[in-house]
């Protein structure tokens, strides 16, 4: 007996993510990480695919001292059409203690080019034990 569409449960299905990576490090302090990662999503019964997301991601680290770094991500979503660069400056002065300094933007780039986020943001971290 076959399944009709509406009979189905609400289990959407199950998902593969193949992914590949390219690290070089041309210098203890640089690091160029490249990533290719796609979500794919298919249907319980039947194997219909419903959804296929490809993510290019770039990544640049550079480390000025041991607690002092730098990290810019830059992400191309196929599926959104999303273009977005983050930058993340992380300083790291005791074992406990962490500050972060952040900016991100977001393009939508479907239709034509439009500006879907725009942040900045502070970040501080503190451990301490009772």
């Amino acid at each position: 007996e076959e399944l009709r569409a509406e009979d189905e449960k609400a289990y959407v299905g199950w998902t593969v993510q193949p992914m590949a990576e390219m690290i070089v490090r041309p210098t203890s302090s640089l690091t160029f990480i490249v990533n290719y990662a796609r979500g794919l999503v298919y249907r319980h019964y039947g194997s219909e695919l419903l959804a296929d997301e490809p993510v290019l991601r770039g990544i640049t680290q550079y480390f000025f001292t041991r607690d002092l770094h730098l990290r810019n991500i830059i992400e191309w979503d196929d599926y959104d059409k999303d273009l977005s660069a983050d930058l993340l400056f992380t300083y790291h002065p005791t074992p406990a203690t962490l500050f972060f300094i952040g900016y991100r933007e977001s393009l939508r780039t479907e239709q034509s080019i439009q500006e879907n986020e725009r942040r900045v943001f502070l970040k501080f971290s503190y451990l301490f034990s009772v």
